[in-house]
């Protein structure tokens, strides 16, 4: 397993560096022109396109081959993989029964779209399914009730979470079932200064269990992909910051999109990330803006009545105040003439 996970390690560094002096500036259609030498595109029933690796591996799986670090964004994949500062920065994975893993699009960075598990000893990590959707001022919710295979995990004891050679530590297949029981589910993430935040298993909690200080490796983003490094002992990443260009089908060129009859076992109706996220996201945006242009009513209506009543009530006072001299004058008249009366009788 070692010698093959070391083969695949110097393959893919070798693709590495060909890719980079391949790669042209992003733009419309960026992630397919740059993922194209890795794999093949693929559209799935209901028009919906994704990205499928090939010359892998057997028992390949997403966010294997990297490692683990902290930054002010959270939890950051570095990965080794050439293909990966896109496929696990953006987009979800998914395995199909037919095609096996393949990659979903979208335009919404993160330092890693993962789900966690942990317990006292392990700490492990699956890729997020396309069902995840994070949403700003809502969080991450899911569209349809999913749960990562145990297979889908990988499981290291803390010691060994941020070592760069991580996947030399991963507990094996027959413990990871084992594991899998007994660790508790957790996902951490959030939104800040314009960035998703994965923060995860916590950074105190890694750092009292694995017994080892944890550096915090800073974050630079870039436009030109072609400037995109891994942490190499220079504690800096740089990231590929992606539009919505980048995941375009528009102006396509030489890119081959293969349309088997094949369906796929996920359910598309229930992706709202990629091509289907603007039509997701605003549904999800504009049932919010209703509901708080309701309840913004409902505290309108109140305040409105609230209003009405003090002013029904200062109108009422206002009156009782008018009525109070013309009522204390009558006695006074009533009075006067009375006397007048006696001093007549007298005289």
């Amino acid at each position: 397993m070692k010698k093959l996970l070391m083969f695949v390690f110097v393959l893919l560094s070798l693709t590495t560096v060909q890719s980079k002096t391949m790669t042209e500036l992003g733009g419309d259609g960026y992630f397919y022109t740059a993922l194209a030498p890795y794999g093949a595109w693929i559209e799935l029933n209901d028009g919906m396109t994704v990205w499928q690796p090939t010359m892998m591996p057997r028992n390949w799986e997403p966010y294997t081959i990297g490692r683990w670090e902290w930054t002010a964004d959270g939890w950051y994949w570095d990965s080794d993989e050439p293909f990966g500062y896109i496929t696990y920065h953006y987009g979800r994975w998914y395995n199909d029964e037919y095609y096996g893993w393949i990659w979903v699009p979208d335009d919404q960075w993160a330092p890693a779209w993962v789900e966690w598990r942990y317990d006292d000893d392990y700490v492990g990590w699956a890729p997020l399914s396309p069902y995840g959707v994070f949403v700003v001022g809502t969080g991450l919710s899911f569209t349809h009730e999913y749960h990562a295979p145990y297979g889908y995990w990988n499981f290291v004891a803390y010691n060994h979470f941020c070592d760069h050679n991580v996947y030399h530590y991963y507990a094996g297949p027959t413990f990871k079932y084992r594991i899998y029981n007994g660790t508790n589910f957790r996902t951490d993430y959030d939104y800040s200064n314009g960035r998703v935040i994965n923060r995860g298993v916590g950074y105190d909690l890694v750092r009292e269990r694995s017994g080892r200080p944890i550096r915090t490796t800073e974050i630079i983003r870039v436009t030109d992909p072609r400037e995109v490094t891994g942490n190499r002992d220079k504690n800096i990443i740089r990231t590929y910051v992606a539009t919505r260009q980048d995941i375009s089908r528009n102006n396509l060129r030489d890119i081959t999109i293969k349309r088997p009859d094949r369906k796929t076992t996920m359910d598309v109706s229930r992706v709202n990330i990629g091509e289907r996220n603007i039509s997701g996201r605003n549904d999800v945006i504009q049932d919010r803006q209703v509901q708080q242009r309701s309840e913004q009513l409902n505290v309108q209506k109140q305040q409105d009545a609230q209003r009405q009543q003090i002013q029904q009530r200062q109108n009422a006072d206002q009156q009782n105040r008018q009525r109070q001299p013309v009522e204390q004058k009558k006695p006074q008249t009533n009075q006067r003439i009375e006397t007048k009366d006696v001093s007549r009788d007298r005289k």
